[in-house]
């Protein structure tokens, strides 16, 4: 039987979840491979099997009570099922009943939001952690952000991912999902609703020029009460989501014409007949930057991350999260990027792991905590 299992990848037969359960067996922490499809789930606990893992499949109804048996005395579940603004929170709900830590990779803000809203202290109150976007999305940039901050006066935050084109078919759900609702940056200190479909031109550190959209991210909920940050704006650069900012727009217009969930399940299903999961990533191909600029009080700081992979590095921060938790590592409670739950330069840290190195300029203090990499506590 092996070592007890008090972690639980949900979803776990999908493009994301696959990855976060290799992610598990590398780091040698036992799992239950769960979801809805006995068949699938087989394949994937055979497969981790074969490379060493102790895991086991267990078949699962998407239901409060089907769920709240699922997570029956675990300490983590990493929720990979999205949309996640139609299928989250029933697993936020059914965690908290339970006592369990909740960490997920979603990239919609109005979802955060909400858990933001009506769970954070609640999870708090019963000391476990709310920890939406612990993934590609928003995860390093909120945590080369909280090192940025660092710096006194730094009030504006500015932070550009510029991934490959790569995209499953739940992403894409999901950003059509975001189009229709509300987003949000921080301006003068408070939340304010952007438009859809607004566009720039960027240039990354390498020289390359690029369309970026401005969209409502994880990094705005996660630094909505820092009283350091007057502004905070996130930028996607990826020229073919530029073309398609007139597409978003008159999607958003169309939302008006019918209610949400009619909207949602119309999108979802025209995109599972059009889009198929891409394939599994080529470190070669798939290199990504992100950058987070710190400006105030007449002071700049620059953070650029470089690394590949970004599904990959998903997978390998939904288990790291859970390794790090289990482990006792949390430094706080209820809603909180995974950086503010563990510490940004131990998040970094564990990124390099990955293949995610992090520089500043200028170079941060000397203020590392202890076992901290040379890497980030020279950056």
């Amino acid at each position: 039987m092996g070592q007890p299992k008090q972690v639980v990848v949900y979803a776990a037969s999908g493009y994301t979840g696959r990855l976060t359960c290799e992610s598990l067996t590398s780091l040698k922490v036992p799992f239950v491979a769960a979801g809805r499809n006995q068949g699938r789930l087989d394949e994937v606990v055979n497969e981790m099997r074969g490379r060493g893992a102790d895991c086991e499949a267990r078949v699962v109804e998407h239901t409060p009570w089907g769920l709240r048996e699922l997570l029956h005395g675990m300490k983590v579940v990493i929720n990979t099922s999205g949309p996640f603004s139609a299928l989250g929170h029933a697993v936020v709900d059914a965690a908290l009943a339970e006592g369990c830590n909740y960490v997920d990779c979603t990239g919609e803000q109005d979802f955060m939001l909400d858990l933001r809203r009506d769970f954070s202290s609640r999870y708090a109150s019963e000391k476990l952690v709310l920890a939406p976007s612990t993934a590609f999305l928003w995860g390093p940039g909120s945590a080369a952000a909280a090192l940025v901050l660092e710096t006194p006066g730094i009030d504006t935050l500015e932070i550009t991912y510029a991934p490959t084109t790569l995209q499953t078919v739940a992403s894409l759900q999901s950003m059509f999902r975001a189009t229709r609702r509300p987003m949000f940056s921080i301006v003068d200190g408070m939340l304010r609703q952007m438009p859809v479909g607004d566009t720039r031109k960027v240039t990354l550190p390498n020289g390359e020029t690029r369309g970026a959209m401005r969209i409502g991210a994880g990094e705005s909920t996660f630094f909505l009460d820092d009283p350091r940050v007057r502004r905070c704006e996130t930028f996607f650069a990826n020229d073919e989501l530029v073309l398609a900012s007139p597409v978003f727009k008159a999607w958003e217009k169309l939302s008006h014409i019918g209610p949400a969930a009619r909207m949602d399940k119309w999108s979802d299903a025209l995109i599972v007949r059009f889009k198929k999961d891409p394939p599994l990533e080529r470190p070669e191909s798939a290199a990504y930057v992100i950058t987070v600029l710190g400006q105030g009080g007449g002071k700049t700081v620059r953070c650029v991350l470089n690394g590949h992979s970004q599904y990959v590095i998903t997978g390998f921060f939904g288990a790291m999260a859970a390794q790090s938790l289990l482990e006792g590592r949390a430094l706080r409670y209820g809603y909180g990027s995974i950086s503010q739950i563990l510490g940004a330069r131990y998040v970094l840290e564990r990124l390099e792991e990955a293949g995610t190195i992090a520089s500043f300029e200028p170079p941060l203090a000397a203020r590392a905590t202890s076992g901290t990499s040379d890497t980030v506590a020279r950056a």
